[in-house]
């Protein structure tokens, strides 16, 4: 059996992997994802890939399953006023005009938000998700 501090020193390696492989697209897409779309952490052999979508954790053989599994909040249950305060204004269409004219969807904004903004506290909270998962599938 390991010792406790191998394990820790394990379980670090693998959140700071998850950490680097973790992309600004793919914190995206899991946010602008439907309700009921999960992302799963896919162990590649170097690192991790991560797909948003709603077969994830059906995969039939065992080796093809993500190591951990987060369920997506949905577009739909976003807070919009966090994606869109100080940036944007509403239109009547329920579009928004980013503050160059340009007008954007809510997915947009929250995408645009993901490639220029400060999301370190998603990704924070995305990391920790899938590691308590990636642990419970572990332990089970």
């Amino acid at each position: 059996m390991k010792n406790l501090i191998q394990i820790y020193t394990d379980f670090t390696a693998i959140k700071n992997q998850i950490s680097d492989d973790l992309s600004n697209d793919d914190i995206a897409k899991y946010l602008t994802a439907p309700f009921g779309h999960k992302m799963g952490a896919y162990f590649n052999g170097d690192g991790f890939d991560f797909h948003v979508g709603e077969a994830i954790g059906n995969e039939i053989a065992q080796d093809e399953r993500p190591a951990g599994i987060i369920k997506c909040p949905g577009i739909a249950n976003i807070d919009s006023d966090h994606w869109t305060d100080g940036w944007t204004t509403q239109d009547d269409d329920g579009n928004y005009i980013d503050d160059t004219g340009v007008t954007l969807t809510f997915v947009q904004c929250v995408e645009k938000c993901c490639e220029d903004g400060d999301i370190e506290d998603d990704r924070a909270e995305i990391i920790e998700e899938l590691m308590g998962d990636l642990i419970e599938t572990l332990i089970a």
